[in-house]
């Protein structure tokens, strides 16, 4: 299993059975249980690695502009003193990502929260939106000659908002 090195004692518990190996006539046999992968992301997740706050030169001009010209572009408008203030995005994990694994690939299921927030100079953070997104990833693994071959892709994306209509001063 992983586990957070700071943390060492905080851990999952595995549910898992243990693998019945049937043949013996083969050179390498490796298993990689859920639990492998939950422990994993587990120990990311306590130790903060899915939380970001994008902000400033670390926010890409092409998702700034995009979020500008989006609804965020209509809040903005109402206020003139938000127009040219910068944009931060605050994501969080809020849950441990969950693994499952099946003859089809394996899935990995995680929920965050993003807040998106305008910073005018000299004045507190004015909070344009809040939005649950959840996730849901699948991968397929393959050996293709002596590589293995990892094809991953986004099966679901939701995103559920609260927008907020704030005054600046």
């Amino acid at each position: 299993m992983f586990f957070d090195l700071s943390h060492q004692n905080v851990s999952l518990v595995n549910y898992a059975v243990e693998p019945v190996i049937k043949e013996y006539d083969r050179m390498v046999y490796l298993a990689l249980s859920e639990f492998f992968f939950d422990s994993g992301l587990f120990s990311y997740y306590t130790a903060g690695v899915f939380q970001m706050h994008i902000v400033n030169e670390k926010m890409p001009k092409d998702l700034e502009m995009l979020l500008r010209t989006t609804y965020f572009g209509f809040i903005m408008m109402l206020n003139p003193a938000l127009v040219d203030a910068p944009l931060s995005l605050q994501l969080a994990v809020n849950s441990p990502p969950k693994t499952s694994i099946k003859t089809s690939g394996a899935t990995v299921v995680m929920t965050a929260i993003v807040n998106v927030m305008v910073l005018p100079p000299g004045q507190p953070p004015v909070q344009l939106s809040s939005m649950t997104m959840e996730t849901k990833f699948n991968a397929k693994v393959s050996m293709r000659g002596k590589r293995l071959s990892v094809h991953a892709d986004l099966r679901r994306f939701a995103c559920f908002t609260s927008l907020f209509l704030q005054h600046v001063h």
